[in-house]
């Protein structure tokens, strides 16, 4: 999946309306979720994922790294919903892993220390902020970091 297409290719078999996100083909709507909820849409018998489809067609460029939906919602296809990023900036907007048990992004119970723990991942490192007596407290400087840390 995603080997390259050029934007004349992609924009002869469809059409992307960059406010609403969606795309149509032949005059109708097209594009199938996979099982990560992304969009992926058939051209020439390949499947590309939309988002990147989105972003090829708006400025005649194939991404070379990731799109990342700043709002989350990987079926939402809008052009201003869309940025381009690395692996590392795109793992700063991610959702709240299901894993999670404290309800906090960067916070998690350290049982050596009964306390929770806040760390923050710079450049795929994690590096530890501080234990706290509240999973809120730990969040708090979680944020904190993330708000001059993460570029995202």
């Amino acid at each position: 999946m995603d080997k390259n297409i050029t934007a004349q290719e992609a924009a002869h078999v469809l059409s992307y309306d960059p406010n609403t996100g969606l795309f149509t083909k032949n005059g109708r709507l097209c594009g199938t979720p996979n099982g990560n909820g992304y969009l992926r849409i058939s051209i020439n018998r390949r499947l590309f994922y939309a988002h990147r489809l989105a972003w090829l067609l708006m400025t005649g460029e194939w991404p070379e790294n990731q799109i990342d939906h700043i709002n989350r919602n990987r079926c939402d296809n809008r052009f201003s919903n869309l940025r381009k990023c690395d692996h590392s900036q795109n793992g700063q907007n991610a959702s709240l892993s299901r894993r999670n048990s404290s309800g906090y992004t960067g916070v998690s119970w350290a049982s050596d220390a009964n306390k929770w723990r806040a760390t923050i991942v710079i450049n795929r490192k994690r590096i530890h902020l501080c234990y706290a007596n509240t999973a809120k407290e730990a969040s708090d400087a979680y944020q904190a970091a993330k708000s001059t840390m993460h570029a995202f």
